[in-house]
């Protein structure tokens, strides 16, 4: 597009050859590898731009000369597109798949392989933890699971309703494998505990936690390595139902924000062009509008530490 090579330093952050703490092309892996830097990209900032060439901007059909920012990865992006490049505000992604990260001004590494750290911008790090399983476990339980009974997500969380949630069985969330906190690619889904009593909204209950509960281990692991967040901001599909949130704000036992942005890193990507061409002084001024808050229900406090209990002892017996 623009005739330059280039690499944002937040995408060589997940290539492996890069040093999160000089935030450059590590040598000593480079040379393990036998790669010599010349073959690799000069690092830039994500703010960084060139301009479109007059071959790209015919294809495309716009004007030739338009600024062009390199910008970075979807989590990045998802951080500074929810406001998120202060410290202490964590960001909370239930799409397809499960995140949660953290801004920090130096590079976190946990004592055993869990969470990550890469590059964010304007030399902050963001840490998080990431899972395999949210969104899409859903999408299978609806497309597949419930597939001669064709029920919506409206009519299965009516379901739900009335259920003895004390009684449902644990979901294991691992339909595609493990990320984070095992990293076990071979880990397997299941509902543990499903007696003939069970119908599907006792299922789709179950399905809703144990992505929660994924989600919550992996908070407890983040928040060893860094300070416990001063407020967690949520998007993702799971802003789609008023359930699932309460069901979040009850597990974490912490006020849930949401975003009036439904794509909070198209959003990023936005924040990055308007710092890039000065009309945003700075990524920390930017800001993103609040949407719903979610108080969570004290009074679940101990029966979902309960919960949990039981599927941190499946997780580890299975």
């Amino acid at each position: 597009m623009t005739g330059e090579e280039a690499v944002s330093k937040i995408i060589a952050s997940g290539t492996g050859f890069f040093n999160i703490n000089t935030l450059d092309w590590d040598s000593d892996l480079l040379n393990f590898a036998g790669i010599d830097e010349s073959a690799l990209s000069p690092l830039v900032e994500p703010t960084y731009y060139a301009y479109l060439t007059e071959t790209a901007a015919k294809e495309m059909g716009l004007p030739s000369g338009i600024p062009v920012v390199i910008g970075g990865s979807d989590g990045a992006l998802n951080q500074i597109g929810a406001g998120a490049m202060e410290e202490g505000i964590m960001t909370l992604s239930v799409g397809t798949s499960g995140a949660l990260r953290l801004t920090s001004e130096m590079p976190v590494i946990p004592p055993e392989p869990s969470t990550w750290c890469y590059y964010l911008a304007d030399g902050k790090r963001i840490a998080g933890a990431a899972t395999a399983g949210a969104g899409n476990c859903v999408d299978w339980f609806v497309k597949r699971l419930n597939i001669h009974s064709g029920l919506g997500f409206d009519e299965l969380e009516s379901y739900m309703e009335g259920i003895d949630r004390g009684e449902a069985p644990i979901f294991l969330p691992f339909l595609y494998g493990e990320r984070c906190p095992g990293w076990e690619d071979e880990r397997q889904g299941s509902f543990y505990g499903i007696t003939g009593n069970h119908l599907i909204g006792d299922m789709y209950y179950s399905l809703l936690e144990g992505i929660l509960f994924n989600l919550y281990h992996c908070y407890i692991i983040l928040t060893e390595v860094m300070n416990v967040p001063d407020e967690i901001r949520i998007s993702g599909g799971i802003t789609n139902s008023d359930i699932w949130l309460q069901m979040a704000a009850d597990i974490f036992q912490r006020e849930i924000i949401t975003s009036q942005i439904e794509h909070a890193s198209i959003i990023g990507g936005v924040a990055l062009a308007l710092n890039a061409m000065g009309e945003l002084k700075s990524l920390y001024e930017f800001s993103s509008p609040i949407g719903k808050v979610i108080e969570p229900n004290p009074d679940m406090a101990t029966f979902y530490r309960r919960r949990f209990e039981k599927y941190l002892e499946i997780y580890e017996r299975l």
